[in-house]
């Protein structure tokens, strides 16, 4: 390809051999342009490791090595409804490996995060792990659309970490400027305006007692406008400003959900399986 000079216009796709990367990154930057979204993930640094990143790639790598070795796809991925037994306790022995479990336990290790946005978090997690894991039409349809990757995801060589945020563009932003986005959601907060109860955020089987996030709640989580950031967040992150609903607070407080109540009814349920069973 002859020289480019400083004034000279090209394709995206006659641009892509100038930026210097290398050739393995180039081709995917290639298939950025085209092939259809949901064929192409997210272009991730080979030299960037976090706690963070690690257990976002650690999974996915395990996740797919298994399919590879043979295990079928349900064992990985797991319910289509999003369990959320193992954000409420420690994993037992006999608690599986799936996608559901892996978010699950990912933010059961973070604290003073609002209860709902945790919630959110999960069931958006869980969405864009299966679609990671097996990129296809139909699982990248169920991805919230604010959690699926950008453009600038597919196209620069980013730390893992970015691509963890439930907003575009403060992944975007990270990117290019690296941040502890989630000391800023522990000290500021964030909220999903979830007007319902705990209860309702989540259904419990009556025949297993399992915990899975409702369906009202999954259709508020996909909703960005249903999000609100406080003013201390958005100083952090000015990416944010006059995109999404600011609070004028510097810091929004965790919601009064109500997670005892909410595991007493839980453990009736066991009480009632159990004495049906004897």
């Amino acid at each position: 390809m002859p020289a480019a000079s400083p004034t000279t216009y090209l394709s995206l796709s006659n641009a892509i051999p100038c930026t210097g990367y290398p050739a393995h990154i180039q081709a995917q930057q290639m298939r950025t342009i085209r092939y259809p979204e949901y064929q192409v993930r997210p272009l991730l640094s080979e030299v960037e490791e976090s706690p963070v990143a690690a257990a976002y790639t650690s999974f996915r790598e395990w996740a797919c090595r298994q399919i590879d070795s043979g295990a079928s796809r349900e064992s990985i991925l797991g319910p289509e409804k999003v369990e959320v037994d193992l954000f409420f306790r420690a994993r037992g022995p006999a608690d599986p490996h799936t996608v559901s479990t892996w978010a699950c336990e990912f933010f059961r290790a973070l604290e003073g995060i609002d209860v709902f946005v945790c919630l959110a978090g999960i069931f958006n997690f869980d969405r864009f792990m299966r679609w990671m894991i097996v990129p296809s039409a139909e699982t990248y349809a169920k991805v919230p659309p604010g959690q699926r990757p950008t453009a600038c995801q597919r196209l620069v060589p980013h730390h893992p970490a970015s691509d963890l945020p439930v907003l575009p563009e403060l992944r975007d932003a990270l990117i290019y400027d690296m941040r502890d986005f989630i000391l800023a959601s522990q000290c500021y907060g964030t909220t999903i305006n979830w007007d319902g109860s705990l209860d309702e955020a989540i259904d419990i089987d009556p025949e297993t007692a399992n915990m899975t996030i409702s369906d009202a709640f999954a259709e508020h989580s996909w909703h960005m406008d249903n999000w609100t950031f406080s003013r201390g967040f958005a100083a952090v992150f000015p990416e944010l400003r006059h995109r999404y609903r600011i609070s004028p607070a510097i810091a929004i407080p965790p919601s009064p959900g109500n997670v005892e109540e909410l595991l007493q009814k839980r453990d009736r349920i066991r009480t009632g399986i159990k004495r049906e069973g004897t």
